[in-house]
């Protein structure tokens, strides 16, 4: 929505979760849904919240009180001190990952039910959503990680590891075009933007 409210404390009294009524901490990445709700992913390791855009409070009927924070490992989704949160929302659900779990979730967005998750073999740091295509690129980290970038198609819920790619490796931000056509990278190491284009084998995008 375009008339968001930004605050800046120049006394330094607030603190990261501001006292009094409902309230998100630190977001790392948010998403709405066709209603305008919005989903954030708190830094660091709080968990996933559903807040109604037209009344600013918690969805209380989402996961356990409007807080999406599963014991399940196979459910979980994280945002920490060395870790990136990913949102993003598509046809009644919500894709968040888990940076050292290396793994997407698919969650209800009605619910905070966790419908499904995809191990990614790499470290997610990244999403692009198009039409039904989720794109994340990945970071090694672990022994046996791979960089590069992993597709999604959400309508039938395949999932393709690309050919590995070091570029992507601890670099910040990918993009694709409506089109699908290109796909887009900011590399950190020489400041610039570069441009992959894609391709579909009948089901996934890869670079």
């Amino acid at each position: 929505p375009s008339n968001v409210l930004i605050l800046l404390d120049k006394s330094g009294s607030m603190s990261e979760c501001m006292a009094g009524g409902d309230y998100f901490c630190n977001p790392d990445d948010m998403a709405s849904d066709d209603n305008g709700d919005v989903f954030v992913i708190q830094y660091p390791g709080k968990g996933l919240v559903k807040m109604h855009y037209d009344t600013m409070t918690i969805d209380q009927t989402f996961a356990d009180n409007g807080l999406y924070d599963p014991t399940d490992d196979n459910c979980k989704v994280l945002s920490s001190s060395l870790a990136y949160g990913l949102t993003e929302y598509y046809d009644g659900h919500i894709y968040s990952s888990d940076f050292w779990r290396q793994q997407v979730v698919k969650i209800n967005s009605q619910t905070g039910e966790c419908v499904t998750k995809w191990d990614v073999n790499g470290h997610p740091n990244g999403f692009t959503l198009i039409d039904g295509h989720l794109l994340m690129s990945k970071w090694t980290w672990d022994p046996g990680t791979v960089s590069g970038i992993s597709s999604i198609n959400l309508s039938n819920g395949n999932i393709k590891h690309c050919t590995n790619n070091n570029l992507f490796n601890f670099n910040f931000g990918i993009a694709a075009d409506s089109t699908l056509e290109n796909l887009y990278m900011f590399d950190s190491s020489d400041k610039r933007i570069k441009r992959f284009a894609l391709s579909s084998d009948g089901t996934n995008y890869c670079p």
